[in-house]
């Protein structure tokens, strides 16, 4: 296990860089550790049946005794959502976040019945909180997509590091959460060593489209709207939301709120007044028939194209209380998450087909980014002058995309480091290197298991999706090997058993004449394992030839 050496800092991404998601990054120094963030990511189109994927946090476990505190950035399931899974495994220490981040984490540790095993403790802007022995904290708000978004200055022995959480600079938030200029522009002046800052967007020109012009748009949307107006967007997306009912209260529409997540991000904003809904506007879904469809807004979950969300449910007609008819007006007011572009192009041409007018952020400005574009992240650097320099929160395209950013900005190539997860990095005043590796790599949740999922299984799953399943059951006369039934095959994706005939019984002959000669193996139970070995590649080679396809082949032997 690698040792931090006195008197540098160590850095330890263990996850959020070569990928967008799963954020944690752990600061340590001698016998002092920090955590920053602790996300989830959502699994890629090979992760059959994976729920979510979180960090590898064994490192953090093989130094537990050291950890002093978790600080969260701010409440994006990228950002939050591994807490519930990690904190059992750590010992109870501070979780430091915003009022609004803190709610969101509540109800989420309470769904898991873990929340007694945190001390949550709130966080406001420009506080400064003593950790440990080695580290303060000061926190700065920007701007992002969710309100009580933090950056974190983090005092060391060595120097100050700016951790920026996620960001961009928008001058007219609808909702009025300002980033702090003065106190970054002040931080950089007291002197930042490292600056580690979101690489999202680093690829794009410019300067990110206001909240505002999303505001604008949305309103005219709204007022020129003829039926029902249904609005997908982000659960965590309160400031849209906001928008959202702002637009529909102006044009004296009611608003319904449809899907858990959405209902849970809705209810915790409205209840520590990040959100506010004028009296009488808020409706529940059964009223939603009493009304006239130009007085109805419906916000709704589903705007990446979930199949089990509620815009794909109406999309597909199975909806139990919304049909989508001609004249409803859908927007789809976020971007597609990476791999999920055909998903969401699926779910547009079903609204479409069912004769909604369908917009989305190709036709019109109902959506920006929550990310800073390439313009922003340079004016975060001009605001931090940090010595040293180190992207993350993005592929490996941003972070390279990044580094050419931080270049023009006079930040020389030898002060830049590029890191992955699991990289060790070392620095001080006169030094930022990577100097080795930890564990690092996903965990995969799949319903409640954690990490009982591998590379073996899901290449399991993936060659049954592909080929389907072939099982054979043999009941065997334990005496003289011999079968006392039939042969009984069960398939599933290979084959359409009730017009395949031929190849079922041509399959129960060639088992039948198998056992017969291997039937000294069926006698010798210590030679089982062999046989159903033997059995299956013989199976295999067999469909092969009569097929050209490799089924997963299940074999299950009874002795009697």
């Amino acid at each position: 296990m690698y040792k931090v050496p006195n008197p540098r800092l160590r850095i330890t991404p263990l996850g959020g860089l070569g990928g967008i998601g799963k954020n944690l990054t752990v600061y340590e120094y001698e016998d002092e550790m920090i955590i920053v963030d602790a996300g989830v990511m959502f699994p890629e189109d090979d992760m059959l049946g994976i729920d979510l994927v979180i960090p590898d946090i064994t490192y953090i476990k093989e130094n537990r005794d050291k950890l002093k505190a978790i600080l969260i950035t701010h409440g994006h399931e990228d950002h939050i959502g591994a807490l519930p899974f990690i904190i059992p495994e750590l010992p109870t220490v501070p979780l430091f976040a915003s009022k609004l981040t803190q709610g969101l984490i509540a109800v989420k540790l309470k769904e898991y019945n873990v929340l007694e095993k945190a001390q949550l403790r709130v966080l406001r802007a420009r506080d400064t909180v003593a950790i440990g022995k080695h580290f303060s904290l000061q926190c700065f708000a920007t701007n992002h997509s969710i309100p009580g978004t933090f950056l974190f200055a983090i005092t060391t022995p060595v120097g100050i590091i700016a951790h920026t959480g996620d960001f961009k600079f928008d001058l007219t938030p609808p909702d009025r959460n300002f980033t702090d200029f003065a106190g970054l522009a002040a931080l950089g002046e007291q002197g930042v060593l490292l600056a580690l800052s979101d690489s999202t967007n680093a690829e794009r020109p410019g300067f990110s489209p206001s909240e505002g012009l999303v505001a604008s748009t949305l309103n005219k949307i709204v007022e020129e709207a003829t039926g029902r107006i249904i609005v997908a967007t982000f659960a965590s997306n309160v400031s849209r939301v906001q928008q959202i009912i702002n637009a529909s209260y102006r044009t004296r529409r009611k608003v319904t709120v449809i899907g858990r997540s959405l209902v849970k991000y809705t209810n915790i904003a409205t209840e520590l007044g990040y959100l506010k809904i004028p009296p009488n506007t808020l409706i529940k879904p059964e009223r939603l028939q009493s009304l006239p469809e130009d007085k109805i807004t419906i916000i709704a979950t589903g705007s990446q194209g979930e199949a089990m969300a509620v815009l794909n449910r109406m999309a597909e007609g199975i909806h139990k209380q919304i049909e989508i008819r001609r004249g409803d007006t859908i927007i789809m007011s976020s971007s597609p998450i990476p791999g999920n572009e055909g998903s969401v192009s699926k779910i547009q041409n079903k609204l479409t087909m069912r004769g909604a007018k369908v917009i989305h952020n190709k036709t019109m400005d109902v959506h920006t980014s929550g990310h800073g574009y390439a313009e922003e992240l340079k004016l975060m650097l001009n605001l931090l002058k940090p010595k040293f320099f180190m992207p993350v929160h993005g592929e490996n395209r941003h972070l390279t995309a990044h580094v050419q950013l931080a270049m023009e900005m006079g930040i020389p190539d030898r002060n830049i480091v590029v890191a992955e997860n699991g990289s060790a990095i070392e620095v001080d005043q006169t030094v930022c290197k990577i100097v080795g590796r930890v564990q690092a790599g996903d965990i995969l949740i799949d319903g409640l298991g954690i990490g009982d999922i591998g590379s073996v299984v899901l290449n399991d799953r993936k060659a049954m999706a592909n080929a389907g399943v072939f099982m054979v059951s043999l009941i065997i006369d334990s005496k003289t090997g011999s079968l006392k039934v039939q042969p009984e095959i069960i398939s599933r994706g290979f084959i359409f058993q009730k017009t395949s005939d031929k190849l079922i019984n041509d399959s129960k002959k060639m088992i039948k004449d198998f056992i017969t000669k291997n039937v000294d193996m069926l006698i010798d139970i210590q030679q089982e394992k062999n046989f159903q070995k033997k059995f299956r590649e013989q199976i295999s080679e067999f469909l092969y030839e009569e097929t050209g396809r490799k089924p997963v082949v299940l074999a299950l032997v009874s002795r009697i």
